[in-house]
């Protein structure tokens, strides 16, 4: 349904309604100032800070929209359409016609940008410097408000007019001895509440490591603290809620804590989030684009997205799923960088999702994050049977971007890194897409290095201080000019199966001397 353009001045925010793309209610821009003191970007002269939120309504009918979780058991407007909101914060020039006519759209991890660390190096503006409008969305329902944390705010899926129950289990691991922690497993991310019923029943047990026995806690030494950081304004807010337990929680301990919850969020509209604004600035027009041109079209004509780490596995979830596709079926992202995200997918759209969830090497082993497809084109899984790719579904909707999958040697260890380019068992090659190239940045860490050797990291040895910084920004100008103008990016550089650079872990197969 088409809705009319309005614009809207309320206080000292600007309303921008939407009507080519009906996804996207209206843009609610509550700040707008100079960015970084008004300070000249290079050429493309000083940028603006434009923060607040975006008003989307969904038709859960829509075959572009069927995908997402329990959409259809959200409460619904008059349209029949489901309505829910998103922070947002962008970067833009103050002279518009010096834009290079590209968004470059980063997935925030945990509510948190990255880039300006990864990407710009902390301080130069790097993107700002090369004329994009930048752009970050709240995706995430869990994250708790404060400290710049953007976040979705998400609709509560309904059941006979009831908030939906179910069975959620968590795990809780600190690294040194406290009273109470987190479920979430970090202090900015809030848990699905328990029931009445579910709080009685609730089961705890800790266990030393993933394979040892699970040992229950009695119910007299623990109980479930929770709290609720102020937010009057906004729907479908999850309490922070911590385990206590008498004597303490031991470091390095799994605590596991399972309970029937209530209240599942429609955690889903988090992609379908970023899809239509993306979408909206590159072809609304008129005041429903607030970036529209001088004649009312779009400036905006092509849409880099990048992801880092949790943000990088989301991207990949986003294309898996068919997102990059809109309600008119045209290609949303243009060019996608998914950094550091190994073979991961992510808890991104299932009933209780809890996206901030990943696997690491001790904890957090049964939620879902790696798990097939692994690699962008079709394989066969030899447990169901059943073939997929990263790729398919955009490739059946004609909407396939261009991708750079970067990693670094830290996602062979911990994130299913080398599945990204083998078949699932590890016995061969994957056939790797046209529109697609994998760089491995060899000996690095999850993160960029500093560039300075370290005496001490946070394992038993100091960390690799690679710094490659200047790779990434060389990708992005790499992929840009791809998108642009078809010029051809460097040919993929990964370690492969058939030539001997992809081999085993155990030293008898990768040659590598013991570790002192």
């Amino acid at each position: 349904m088409l809705r009319f353009a309005v614009v809207v001045l309320i206080g000292s925010g600007f309303l921008f309604g939407s009507q080519a793309a009906a996804e996207v209610v209206r843009w609610e821009v509550a700040k707008r100032q100079p960015y970084a003191g008004g300070k000249p970007r290079g050429d493309r002269g000083p940028y603006e800070e434009w923060t607040g939120t975006i008003h989307f309504a969904l038709d859960p009918t829509h075959a572009a929209n069927r995908q997402i979780v329990d959409l259809g058991l959200a409460p619904r407007n008059a349209a029949g359409q489901v309505e829910f909101s998103a922070d947002f914060r962008m970067l833009v020039p103050a002279d518009r016609t010096k834009a290079n006519g590209a968004v470059f759209y980063e997935v925030n991890n945990r509510g948190n940008p990255t880039a300006t660390r990864i990407i710009d190096g902390g301080a130069d503006d790097f993107l700002c410097r090369q004329g994009f409008v930048v752009l970050w969305t709240g995706w995430i329902a869990e994250v708790q408000p404060g400290d710049g944390r953007l976040r979705l705010q998400a609709p509560v899926a309904r059941e006979n007019g009831q908030p939906i129950r179910g069975l959620v289990r968590n795990e809780v691991v600190v690294d040194r001895a406290v009273p109470r922690a987190a479920l979430s497993h970090r202090g900015n991310q809030g848990s699905y509440p328990p029931t009445e019923r579910g709080l009685a029943e609730a089961r705890v047990t800790r266990r030393e490591r993933e394979q040892d026995p699970r040992q229950a806690i009695p119910k007299d030494e623990w109980k479930l603290v929770s709290s609720v950081v102020s937010d009057s304004q906004r729907s479908g807010q999850l309490p922070l809620i911590e385990l206590e337990v008498a004597g303490g929680l031991k470091p390095g301990w799994i605590y596991e804590v399972v309970y029937e919850a209530e209240g599942a969020l429609v955690q889903g509209c988090g992609l379908a989030g970023i899809r239509d604004a993306i979408a909206a600035l590159k072809h609304g027009r008129g005041p429903q684009n607030p970036l529209a041109g001088p004649e009312g079209g779009p400036r905006i004509d092509r849409a880099l997205a990048y992801g880092t780490s949790q943000s990088g596995r989301c991207l990949r979830h986003f294309l898996w799923e068919g997102f990059n596709a809109d309600e008119a079926g045209r290609r949303v992202l243009d060019g996608v960088i998914s950094h550091v995200a190994g073979g991961g997918l992510g808890y991104f759209n299932q009933r209780f999702a809890s996206p901030t969830r990943t696997n690491g090497q001790h904890d957090e082993h049964l939620f879902p994050a790696d798990y097939f497809p692994f690699t962008y084109g079709d394989e066969t899984d030899p447990l169901t049977g059943k073939t997929d790719g990263i790729l398919r579904r955009a490739r059946a909707s004609g909407t396939v971007p261009k991708v750079f999958h970067t990693q670094s040697s830290s996602e062979y260890w911990h994130r299913s890194g080398s599945l990204v380019h083998t078949d699932p068992l590890g016995t061969r090659d994957a056939v790797i897409p046209p529109e697609v190239r994998l760089y491995t940045f060899g000996g690095t860490q999850h993160g960029p290095g500093s560039g300075v050797p370290q005496r001490k990291g946070g394992g038993q040895l100091p960390a690799n201080p690679a710094n490659y910084t200047p790779l990434m920004r060389a990708l992005v100008l790499a992929l840009d000019a791809w998108v642009k103008e078809g010029r051809e990016p460097p040919p993929s550089v990964y370690p492969r199966i058939a030539d001997g650079t992809l081999v085993g872990w155990r030293r008898s197969e990768s040659g590598w001397p013991a570790i002192p």
